[in-house]
């Protein structure tokens, strides 16, 4: 019975993240901006803002109880192991498709840097899937639970930690435009891996 609690809870979770996703964007698109503005506008600002937080802490919460399952298969890189590797791929995919720039690949010829910039940019689902590919690496290579807890504790507050430096550097012209996306929000990226993963 707990379990099947457990599932309930994750799964109204996702719910509730989808819908206030769905009605974020939609509400985006068509409300008239001359009713975007108040203190009514900034507080359902705000909780829109939590749709991805709530993605991001489900992604993360779902990992571990996985993995912590099937401990054995996933740090020995078994087939249950690639296939999440395969679906975090295609989250990747995803979010890039979600901000694909043109309508054919002949259309990429003379793209402008504004709209290689807005492909380019690190959304929250490259995110997850950027972090989460990164934890099943994390997984492998350190094979034994406790090992894995502390080098993820250690990695995430190394993150939070350096993140106000990551803002500093200006990664447009130090790394390919690609990877700059991932470390700063200069790039147009609204969920860089500093401080979000």
């Amino acid at each position: 019975a707990p379990h099947v609690i457990h599932t309930i809870l994750l799964n109204l979770a996702r719910a509730l993240a989808v819908v206030m996703m769905v009605q974020g964007h939609c509400l985006d698109a068509l409300l008239a901006p001359t009713y975007a503005t108040g203190p009514g506008f900034d507080a359902w600002l705000w909780i829109r803002g939590l749709s991805s937080v709530v993605f991001a802490t489900v992604a993360g919460y779902v990992f571990a109880v996985a993995s912590n399952r099937r401990w054995q298969e996933h740090a020995s890189f078994a087939p249950p192991a690639r296939r999440r590797v395969g679906r975090m791929l295609s989250f990747l995919a995803l979010g890039y498709a979600l901000h694909f720039p043109v309508r054919g690949l002949a259309d990429f010829v003379g793209l402008s840097e504004d709209r290689w910039r807005a492909f380019l940019q690190a959304d929250v689902l490259q995110m997850i899937a950027v972090s989460l590919l990164a934890l099943v690496l994390l997984v492998v290579a350190t094979r034994q639970r406790r090992r894995f807890a502390a080098v993820a504790l250690t990695l995430g507050t190394v993150t939070a930690l350096v993140t106000p430096l990551m803002r500093l550097h200006d990664w447009g012209t130090s790394a390919p435009a690609w990877l700059a996306a991932y470390f700063y929000e200069s790039g147009g990226s609204n969920f860089p891996l500093f401080p979000w993963s």
